[in-house]
């Protein structure tokens, strides 16, 4: 009896031991791999910028030119003359002006003709010519006059009209003794102001 009863107490010592080890064994939950942390995506490429078509370019004169101008003026032209002597002027150009410090330049592609000009030749060479005073400069020069200034006019013009109000504006400033009253002895440059009626714009 004695030897049953102790075989019973070690079975159920075995037994319960067993399953406490079961019990530890099962409880201990499996620590989890630790996932990968995801890599930080790639920052997108920032899109390139689009090229604006046909933007004319915005260009600023400098102080020293605009102090002779009437302040406030927008959309209009500059007479620009070039003092040769004393008594002489030749024209530079005719050039569309935003407001008295900034001015557009290639708005629209313009082809350019020196066939246009034909008419207007013998006083193109001698009011409007290149250093150089050769027509294939000269031809050079109004070419790019026209492609650059007359390109951005406010009043839609032919290059024959373009370059023919130029020189009629230009025999109306020598008339009235425009060019010493807009001569600039700093810059050497003789910019006078022209509304987009092709009227000369004076100061009050």
């Amino acid at each position: 009896m004695l030897q049953y009863i102790y075989n019973s107490y070690i079975f159920e010592w075995c037994h319960n031991s067993w399953l406490a080890i079961q019990k530890n064994l099962t409880s201990v939950p499996n620590t989890p791999n630790t996932p990968n942390t995801p890599n930080t995506p790639n920052t997108p490429n920032t899109p390139n910028t689009p090229n604006t078509p046909n933007t004319p370019n915005t260009n600023t004169l400098p102080e020293s030119e605009i102090e002779e101008s009437p302040v406030g003026l927008q959309n209009f032209y500059y007479l620009s003359l070039i003092r040769e002597s004393k008594t002489t002027w030749s024209i530079h150009g005719l050039w569309p002006q935003t407001d008295i410090n900034t001015y557009p330049t290639y708005c629209r592609k313009v082809s350019f003709e020196a066939s246009q000009l034909s008419p207007i030749l013998d006083k193109l060479e001698q009011y409007w010519y290149s250093q150089g005073k050769t027509i294939p400069l000269d031809e050079k020069f109004w070419q790019h006059e026209w492609q650059k200034h007359g390109s951005c006019v406010y009043t839609e013009m032919t290059e024959l009209e373009y370059f023919n109000n130029t020189i009629e504006l230009y025999e109306l400033a020598l008339e009235l003794d425009l060019p010493e009253q807009f001569y600039n002895e700093q810059s050497k440059k003789c910019l006078i102001p022209v509304n987009q009626k092709l009227q000369f714009i004076t100061p009050n």
